[in-house]
């Protein structure tokens, strides 16, 4: 069973990193994320009763969406278990908003703060500077970490459920061109999804190191799940 989820709920950013896809493909995407359907996502994750890590991005910048706190609030009554952490690069985390998401039930903020200097400490909060970041290529997508990873094992779809903003389940995190999507939450059980034929083939496949299995895969050098693990962040 995953122990993180990560939601899209909005599909923008007001940076422009180098190392983001974000800066170099934009997707054509819906920009927010209706409250209705985050409320069927939530539905979903119910029904598999989940209470693992629950975050609010994919490549966005989740404090663009205006209905961010009221998302934190339905799931803190929905989902009492579920941990929620906030991951941002903090241009709009103010003393107000900080308040507000901790009140509404974010137990801890990762900021990635692009200015190179680390903001006012703060409860929870870790801030971290793009040079403390294990840069990757998003699968070829931008010019950035080591070489491809040929051979390497990875677990991080069997840690890992992403779901972007149109409700799609795709692989992993590093496919930000959405290349291989194994379901969507919106017409099907997360469970269906996450116990399909496909999606337990190429968990296996890349849990013994088998990076054929998908081109995106081929491409993809993360080497940073080479164990099965539950983790709010692994710097």
């Amino acid at each position: 069973m995953f122990s993180m989820v990560e939601i899209e709920i909005n599909s923008r950013c007001n940076r422009r990193c180098d190392y983001c896809p974000n800066a170099i493909e934009p997707r054509n995407a819906p920009k927010l994320m209706k409250p209705e359907q985050f409320e069927r996502i939530l539905d979903r994750l119910e029904e598999a009763s989940f209470a693992g890590r629950l975050s609010y991005h994919f490549y966005n910048e989740p404090l663009l969406h205006p209905k961010l706190p009221d998302f934190v609030a339905r799931v803190s009554l929905r989902l009492p278990n579920v941990r929620q952490i906030l991951y941002s690069n903090g241009d709009y985390l103010t003393n107000e908003k900080y308040d507000l998401l901790r009140d509404r039930g974010i137990e801890k903020f990762v900021i990635t703060q692009h200015d190179g200097k680390p903001g006012e400490p703060k409860a929870n909060l870790t801030w971290l500077t793009p040079q403390q970041l294990n840069l990757t290529s998003r699968a070829g997508t931008v010019a950035a970490g080591p070489p491809v990873a040929y051979g390497v094992t990875c677990f991080a779809p069997s840690d890992m459920l992403i779901i972007t903003i149109t409700g799609n389940v795709v692989l992993c995190y590093e496919d930000s061109r959405e290349e291989v999507v194994l379901g969507n939450v919106f017409n099907t059980p997360i469970l269906e999804i996450w116990k399909s034929t496909a999606f337990q083939a190429v968990r296996a496949s890349l849990s013994e190191g088998d990076r054929t299995v998908a081109e995106v895969c081929r491409r993809c050098n993360n080497r940073a799940h080479q164990n099965s693990e539950s983790f709010d962040y692994v710097l």
